[in-house]
């Protein structure tokens, strides 16, 4: 399980000239909160599970394969999915979860409306348990997590750093899943935002987390521009695509692999928005606290981000916060579905986790809950179109600061 590393850093006014790291190291091995009971191991690297919605870790049993795993405890969803315009109703179970009720579509729900009210095309209608509420949506979701390392053996690329990557799916909830690569900042390993896996996992979205590498040397390297970590994520999402397919994969047959969304932090969050201005064909972004490199990326910033996207940012963030994080807003189109959402008091690192847990780096604990229930909700209603989660991110939040959306 990873510790995380608080790492802080000054590159505002002169980039990369000094910087001071506190807290614990970066520890290899299986990632995110660990459950009770078995676990199920996978190729490709250690395994580990754990029921999100618990605050109890205990270890759990060895896989066959002889690799270190971590058991989930049960985990279930219940209720009639509402609102779908498709049929079929189906059930599945899976090692340390109870089985669940989705419907879906069997099509693509089209292009997003005007007011930004649906999936991008692509995304299939997929509406999961039942209805959320706005306490539901800012916690764990119902499913069990598993993760398991995304080293060589899973795919061999220099875009980012084999070594320290990690994929977090739903155990117990009934495919197809979309699926999300998530970078973090400067000097930043990938346990920093690693809290957004099992959570997202939590609630039938597949993500992969990955730190940064030299891409011309595929070495370690967490120093590398948002353009590098901008073109890392969409190497990443290449990774997702092949998981559908490799033998050996517990992802195999299960992924929309034309249903895809980057994000980011700092340094990541500026490559999210660097990779969803390059990108049309991404579902979905968001940016948590994202630092543009303006040397390297047009004073016009993103005038070509055609993907639905949600900015993160906190008015005590000295690094990326005002007017940084407003201007990257407003160069985004007006007929793009985005919103930003800054944090009285928020701090860089204000939403980087969507858990109140003992990583959690956000400054209160009111912050922390809105921030999961926006994140989740971006995703839910354009990569799986659930227009039941819409009427949460409509609501200016208590403790924002500043709070615009074009989505209506």
């Amino acid at each position: 399980m990873h510790t995380r590393s608080l790492s802080f850093f000054a590159w505002m006014l002169v980039p990369f000239a000094a910087v001071a790291a506190c807290g614990g190291s970066n520890s290899a091995g299986s990632n995110g909160p660990i459950g009770n009971g078995n676990g199920t191991g996978s190729g490709g690297g250690s395994s580990s599970s754990s029921n999100t919605s618990s605050g109890n870790s205990s270890n759990g049993g060895d896989d066959s394969n002889g690799d270190d795993a971590s058991g989930g405890g049960n985990g279930s969803s219940s209720g009639s999915p509402t609102g779908s315009s498709g049929s079929g109703t189906s059930s599945g179970s899976g090692s340390g979860g109870s089985s669940s009720s989705s419907t879906a579509s069997s099509g693509s729900s089209g292009a997003s409306s005007d007011d930004g009210g649906g999936a991008t095309a692509g995304c299939m209608t997929i509406m999961r348990g039942a209805a959320p509420t706005s306490d539901s949506a800012s916690a764990a979701g119902p499913y069990t997590t598993m993760s398991y390392a995304a080293n060589a053996s899973v795919r061999m690329t220099d875009a980012y750093d084999v070594t320290s990557s990690y994929i977090y799916y739903p155990v117990g909830a009934t495919p197809p899943f979309a699926s999300i690569a998530i970078v973090p900042g400067f000097v930043s390993p990938e346990s920093d935002i690693a809290d957004w896996g099992p959570f997202l996992a939590s609630w039938g979205i597949v993500v992969l987390g990955i730190g940064t590498s030299d891409p011309t040397t595929g070495d370690p390297d967490t120093s590398v521009l948002p353009a590098v970590r901008a073109a890392a994520l969409l190497d990443a999402l290449t990774t997702l695509k092949d998981e559908n397919t490799r033998s050996g994969s517990p992802l195999n047959g299960q992924l929309e692999v034309t249903c895809q969304a980057v994000a980011g932090w700092s340094m990541g969050g500026g490559g999210a928005l660097i990779a969803a201005n390059e990108t049309p064909s991404l579902a979905a972004e968001f940016s948590m606290e994202p630092w543009t490199d303006t040397d390297s990326t047009p004073s016009s910033l993103y005038p070509m981000d055609t993907v639905p996207s949600l900015i993160f940012a906190g008015t005590a963030d000295g690094l990326a916060g005002p007017p940084m994080d407003t201007d990257q807003y407003s160069s985004i189109p007006s007929s793009t579905p985005k919103l930003l959402y800054e944090v009285t008091g928020g701090t860089h690192y204000v939403s980087t986790s969507p858990t109140n847990s003992t990583t959690d780096m956000a400054p209160d604990t009111v912050s922390t809950p809105t921030v999961a229930r926006f994140g989740l909700s971006w995703l839910k209603l354009f990569m799986e179109n659930d227009t039941r989660f819409k009427a949460f991110l409509l609501v200016k939040p208590s403790d924002a600061n500043t709070y615009e959306t074009t989505v209506m």
